[in-house]
Parts: structure tokens; sequence; C-alpha cells
């Protein structure tokens, strides 16, 4: 399934860019984040030697993904750096994080560069969250910093007066893109 994701302003520096990606399900799911414009006034973190789970990743660009069965208040999201750093969180209710949280699994992140375009890849192993299948929800987004410090916020819909990645009205069926 192919998607577009929107920002949540459109201004100048968001005019250039175009934020695409597709996604394949079934145990396994994979993601892939395609960005072409003017990159020049995009910060992409540079590759890890050593990539590991870290907190804050949405402080520069970061591509995520939100993941939760239709009807559910428990959800997860996914971090995932170009550096190749990515993070993972379980949520009981909205933005309330689970005490009990369970790693699913690493995700396999990989990355490519050219001229005014970025991709980034990822493959996770849900199986451990059962089957995916048509009632499972998912919310696409990504946070890109620019070269002036200001960052701008893509996901497939926006539905509040602010950027929230987690309102969960803004997610979609997986099969409806």
């Amino acid at each position: 399934m192919k998607f577009q994701l929107v920002p949540f302003e459109k201004n100048g520096l968001t005019s250039v860019l175009n934020l695409t990606g597709e996604i394949q399900f079934s145990e396994v799911l994979s993601i892939s984040y395609h960005l072409k414009g003017n990159l020049s006034d995009i910060v992409i973190p540079q590759l890890s030697a050593r990539p590991s789970v870290q907190d804050k990743l949405w402080e520069t660009t970061c591509f995520e993904f939100f993941l939760k069965l239709r009807g559910a208040q428990k959800y997860f999201e996914w971090n995932l750096s170009p550096s190749g750093e990515w993070n993972q969180f379980e949520f009981d209710s909205y933005r309330e994080r689970s005490k009990q949280a369970h790693l699913i699994q690493l995700p396999k992140i990989s990355t490519s560069q050219g001229q005014g375009q970025f991709q980034l890849d990822c493959t996770v192993n849900l199986s451990s969250l059962k089957r995916i299948s048509s009632s499972w929800q998912i919310g696409v987004t990504a946070v890109l910093e620019h070269s002036d410090g200001e960052r701008s916020y893509w996901a497939l819909r926006h539905l509040g007066d602010k950027p929230d990645f987690h309102l969960s009205d803004s997610f979609i069926l997986l099969g409806e893109m």
C-alpha cells in the first residue's frame, strides 16, 4: 500500500518537499519512506557505527509509525532515525506509557541517499502482536528538522489544532491507503 504524508503547515520549507512511501504487512511489517525535493535544508543524521535504542529521536529528523487494534486503547509507537537509532514505545491509552512495556523485536533499518532524495526502509517482526489483519490501524508520520532549527511535522492527516501524532482518530485501517 502506498501513502502520501502531508505537512501540518505548508510553507516555503515544506512546499519543496514530497514525502511518500509504501507499507507491506503480514507478520512482518515493512515500511519505506521516500523523501524527495530540496534536501539541502533538511538535517539528516549520519549513520551510526553502532545503532542502538535512543530517546528523543524526534528532536531531529525522524520517521515514525503507530499501530493499534481498531477500537483498542493500547497502541505502539516506533521512532526510526536515519542514523539507524530507533525506539519503540507501548501506551495503555492516549500518551500514557505502559508500565509493562514489551519489546516487540529489533527493527531492521536501512537508508539510501541520492541527489534530491532520501529513503529509509524498516522491517519489524510483529508476530508477537498476533497476525496483522484489517483490524489494525496505522499512523504514519515524520518529523523533519530544517537547517534553521525549525521542524516540520508530517502525517497521513492532521486532525488537531497542533501536530499530534498520537491522535488515533488520524490513524487509518491497514488496507485503506
